[in-house]
């Protein structure tokens, strides 16, 4: 069985310690999700994601999680286009054996459901013959498959490297090797203590608008400032990717 903990980012070790400045608005988090960094830029999870751009199937149909992903994957593909960021738009097979067409059937109807905006996850549904014409390497036992045309691959340091240009260039800053280790509400915000590299001792600052966006980090965030009993349960959790071993190139034009 998982065991659940409740961690906070706040301890024994960093006691509360009056803001020496202010700002209007601060980011906890340096990765390609925030638009300012405490971090360095792009250096923990988004430098080792899949970068994979995905399309949207996989929320319930019309949720904010679905509306967002959508909006968010054709910002993306503007961005990279505008900027010369390397991207390819791949496209995705879901494939499956007769057992698990039931899923892939299931997936294309709630991708047709989709309201806002209209028909905006194009998908089809694929024979055995088109599947394996597509991709030769594909086990026999596959007999069908999804195919995601909007699916695609980013550089996510190219990426990160233009979001970073970004934030200074419209005069954001920059903290760099820098960690929160203390959050605290404050009747005009939040109170956040900082640690660079290996100090002992750390900087604090009030923020009038604080954004969590600190990845896996992030409720660590949350639970410093909510009762105990709000905070939210942690679990220890692995996932594992299969490789492909062929002669076919790993991309096709």
């Amino acid at each position: 069985m998982l065991r659940a903990f409740r961690s906070t980012l706040n301890s024994a070790r960093y006691a509360f310690k009056a803001p020496e400045s202010s700002v209007d608005f601060l980011v906890i988090g340096g990765g390609v999700s925030c638009s300012n960094d405490m971090l360095v830029p792009g250096e923990e999870i988004s430098s080792r994601n899949s970068e994979v751009i995905h399309a949207g199937l996989y929320y319930p149909p019309n949720s904010n999680k679905m509306r967002l992903c959508i909006r968010g994957r054709e910002l993306l593909y503007a961005r990279c286009q505008a900027m010369n960021i390397p991207f390819r738009r791949t496209g995705k097979l879901i494939v499956a054996t007769d057992k698990q067409r039931p899923y892939i059937e299931a997936l294309h109807a709630k991708a047709q459901q989709i309201s806002w905006p209209p028909s905006f996850i194009p998908t089809k549904l694929l024979s055995a013959a088109e599947v394996h014409e597509m991709e030769p390497n594909i086990s026999p036992e596959i007999t069908s498959a999804l195919w995601s045309p909007e699916t695609g691959i980013v550089s996510s340091h190219a990426l990160m490297e233009s979001l970073e240009q970004e934030i200074v260039e419209r005069g954001g800053d920059l903290v760099y090797a820098t960690r929160a280790v203390r959050v605290d509400p404050h009747k005009h915000g939040w109170v956040v203590q900082m640690v660079t590299d290996d100090a002992e001792h750390g900087d604090a600052i009030l923020a009038k608008t604080l954004i969590n966006a600190a990845g896996l980090s992030a409720p660590l965030i949350a639970n410093s400032v909510v009762p105990e009993e709000k905070r939210i349960p942690l679990y220890y959790a692995r996932g594992s990717d299969d490789a492909l071993a062929g002669t076919a190139p790993y991309f096709r034009p």
